[in-house]
């Protein structure tokens, strides 16, 4: 089964980190897809939730595009990784390992067929 990990944090706290710390961290992801193996599908950080824009498809099938997150929060998704694990509770533990910092990691399992 296909799991996507999302990570989230307090968008504006990745600058503000010393660089030790943001290398710290990259270590971190380094050693984690390492022992994900081929269990790891990929992996990416996004850009800054202020540089998103929202797409919705209204009732009367007019659309309209806005600035920003479709739902505001402080612990915006940064980035994500796609795994196979062979259940959720694989997955959970897989996004406990990959949590470098505090804050919250969402696992989904992918819908496929």
């Amino acid at each position: 089964m296909k799991f996507l990990i999302s990570m989230s944090d307090v968008e504006d706290e990745w600058g503000g980190l010393p660089p030790a710390e943001r290398e710290r961290i990259d270590r971190c992801h380094e050693a984690f897809i390492r022992e994900l193996g081929p269990r790891y599908l990929g992996c990416h950080g996004l850009l800054p939730s202020t540089e998103a824009k929202t797409v919705r498809l209204h009732a009367d099938g007019r659309t309209s595009v806005c600035d920003g997150l479709a739902t505001p929060t402080k612990e915006p998704i940064g980035g994500f990784y796609l795994i196979e694990a062979a259940s959720m509770e694989e997955a959970v533990e897989w996004a406990r390992k990959g949590r470098f910092r505090p804050g919250p990691n969402e696992v989904r399992q992918i819908r496929e067929g």
